[in-house]
């Protein structure tokens, strides 16, 4: 009952809606809005302005190895979401099939015989597949802008994205409760740990979590006001009153969202990766041979994190960029942000899918 407890937590942290991306001090349009208000003009007139960096014609288009950074990006989605697909595909087969987890879901009082690890692990895998098809998804949303067609929404693709990184957060939250409730059963007697229970990490990272829900989504509501102001402060009046229209305002919000959700599921993987440093830690004695074969079950994780904390600091520059008027005096900045984040995009999502094909 512990343990499922936590689980509610867990999962009301991931997927509570907010209300509002916005400090006290910050300006009305920084208040979120339901997705229904959001309108498919906005989002043309806002793809219009993304398509600069993607035109071959564009001078932050072409990088230094000649490629369009659009044209790399949607490389990089592609390969990681084939990769994750077949990645979910071992993943389910081994979940099922040597860990007996497929007697257990249709014999007997099935529910009654499944561990909390187990939950776990089922979850981790279907995470792995709806972020494969989810990216699937992204890469069609960027086919389309290269073709010019606007019939894509920008709406349909924030939400997208919003939903695509809560579930990877809720997925990694459960991780680490679940490495926190085997923690005690390896060897820490020489950190002097011999007698913390299962329940009393369990509680603590519960407890992190929740704390740290309510921290990064404060932390996400003042980012995205100064990086608003400090777009402001580079564009004309016009530009920065068109921001106030609804097909403007609507899309930014749903950007904000999105990128919200990208940083709560960085802060979750953050800390899934200091559960797997401290397994590394109080691993049972395995030699200096033995730690190092297994030194990156938590480096990797560690410089994914790094790479998505980039990747979120550029989506939003781009989200903000891409909800406003267009204008050919800031023209050449903005395709310095969209190459910034298209950039961002293909060195995670490249490590992502070399760190699963190594797996």
């Amino acid at each position: 009952m512990h343990l499922i407890s936590v689980f509610l937590l867990a999962a009301v942290a991931a997927f509570h809606p907010i209300s509002a991306l916005t400090t006290p001090s910050s300006p009305p349009s920084l208040i979120l809005m339901p997705a229904a208000l959001t309108t498919k003009g906005g989002a043309a007139a806002a793809a219009r302005n993304f398509k600069l960096a993607a035109s071959p014609s564009s001078s932050a288009a072409t990088n230094d190895s000649g490629g369009h950074p659009m044209s790399e990006a949607l490389l990089s989605i592609r390969k990681c979401y084939r990769t994750c697909f077949f990645a979910s595909a071992v993943d389910v087969t081994i979940t099922l099939i040597d860990d007996k987890i497929w007697s257990k879901l249709f014999g007997p009082k099935s529910l009654l015989h499944l561990r909390w690890s187990d939950y776990v692990d089922i979850f981790d895998s279907m995470s792995l597949l709806i972020f494969a098809v989810g990216l699937r998804r992204v890469s069609k949303f960027y086919e389309s802008w290269m073709q010019d067609d606007e019939d894509e929404s920008l709406s349909s693709f924030f939400s997208l994205m919003c939903w695509i990184w809560r579930v990877v957060a809720l997925n990694f939250a459960l991780e680490s409760l679940a490495d926190a409730s085997v923690l005690p059963q390896i060897s820490m007697k020489w950190l002097g740990l011999q007698h913390v229970s299962s329940s009393s990490l369990v509680t603590a990272v519960a407890t992190t979590l929740v704390l740290g829900y309510s921290i990064i989504t404060s932390f996400c509501a003042r980012i995205a006001t100064v990086e608003d102001e400090r777009d402001n402060n580079r564009i004309s009046s016009n530009q920065s009153e068109s921001k106030a229209r609804p097909q403007y305002k609507s899309i930014r919000m749903l950007g904000y969202r999105a990128f919200c959700g990208q940083a709560l599921s960085a802060a979750s993987f953050g800390l899934n990766s200091c559960m797997k440093l401290s397994k590394w830690l109080v691993a049972a004695d395995t030699g200096i041979v033995g730690r190092a074969s297994s030194f990156n079950e938590w480096a990797e994780p560690f410089a994914m994190t790094a790479l998505l904390i980039g990747l979120n600091k550029a989506f939003l520059r781009a989200a903000i960029v891409r909800s406003r008027e267009e204008s050919r005096e800031t023209a050449e900045m903005d395709e310095e942000i969209y190459k910034d984040l298209f950039t961002a995009q293909i060195k995670f999502y490249s490590k992502v899918a070399e760190v699963i094909k190594g797996m």
